[in-house]
């Protein structure tokens, strides 16, 4: 009995990079309930990469508490770990809607912090450049929100990707509102950023917007259609989408149908409100 106990913990370390191997790919397949559960099983804790993909299986269980504590210790380690500060800004953002009204303003100009970061550190990533301009784009004022300086953020992106800077003028174009012009810009940004997913999505939930449902249904498709990654919107954003295109086309218990398979897939409690807010709309 004894040897077997010291044969186990030989081969302890094996198992593990089994298990983390097998954490991922839970968390890639949006098995996030079971990605968390694996990932927090682990031994590690507290190397850098684990902790990142551990914050970001918090991130979408919901847990954005316990995701800012995850990379809080990731960027003690490596300060400069652009993809931990992109997640930041995202955790923070998300948890405006459940703090205190004095605690808004605090938290969303600590997620404009995280992206200032992440572009000071690597001007070329995409996605931190497209948070930053879409943050003083549509941030208010007294959170630093700033169309000034959204707009030369929105020129440095184009010299990055015009096909981003095209989606970051989308959202310029809704709050001036100018539907038209901005539909011609996001059709564009969908089209020509063919390898992400949710361009598409934001094309759907505009169309929802405009209550132009049959072109909703279209986008919607695509967007299921496409290859994800770890920061699309989740199914439970998909079903809650398809709950509003069906209400809006009179089929209204096809939409209660998928706004509660939505209820019942959601974690994230800022989402949770969107769904329930939904429902009540029926």
């Amino acid at each position: 009995m004894r040897i077997m106990l010291i044969l186990l913990l030989l081969f302890s370390t094996p198992l593990l990079a089994v298990s983390q191997a097998e954490a991922e790919r839970l968390f890639s397949q949006g098995q996030y309930p079971e990605a968390l559960a694996a990932f927090e099983s682990l031994a590690e804790t507290d190397t850098p990469e684990h902790l990142y993909l551990l914050a970001r299986s918090q991130f979408h269980a919901g847990q954005y508490a316990a995701a800012e504590d995850s990379l809080a210790a990731a960027l003690k380690h490596e300060p400069q770990n652009v993809e931990a500060l992109y997640l930041q800004g995202s955790v923070k953002v998300s948890r405006v809607s459940e703090v205190s009204i004095f605690s808004k303003v605090g938290l969303a100009k600590q997620a404009l912090s995280s992206w200032q970061q992440l572009v000071t550190l690597d001007p070329t990533h995409i996605e931190g450049v497209y948070a930053l301009a879409s943050y003083y784009l549509s941030a208010p004022g007294i959170a630093g929100g700033d169309l000034k300086k959204g707009e030369a953020v929105l020129e440095d992106l184009g010299k990055l990707s015009p096909a981003w800077e095209k989606l970051g003028r989308f959202n310029l174009l809704s709050k001036q509102e100018k539907f038209a012009a901005a539909e011609i810009m996001l059709r564009q940004a969908s089209n020509e950023i063919s390898g992400r997913a949710f361009p598409a999505y934001v094309l759907a939930n505009f169309y929802i917007q405009q209550q132009n449902f049959d072109q909703a249904q279209i986008a919607l498709n695509d967007y299921i259609s496409r290859e994800k990654t770890w920061n699309d919107p989740e199914p439970s954003m998909v079903a809650m989408l398809q709950g509003k295109i069906y209400a809006g086309l009179g089929r209204k218990a096809e939409a209660r149908q998928e706004l509660e398979k939505a209820l019942g897939l959601v974690r994230r409690p800022d989402l949770r409100a969107l769904v329930k807010a939904a429902l009540e709309e029926l």
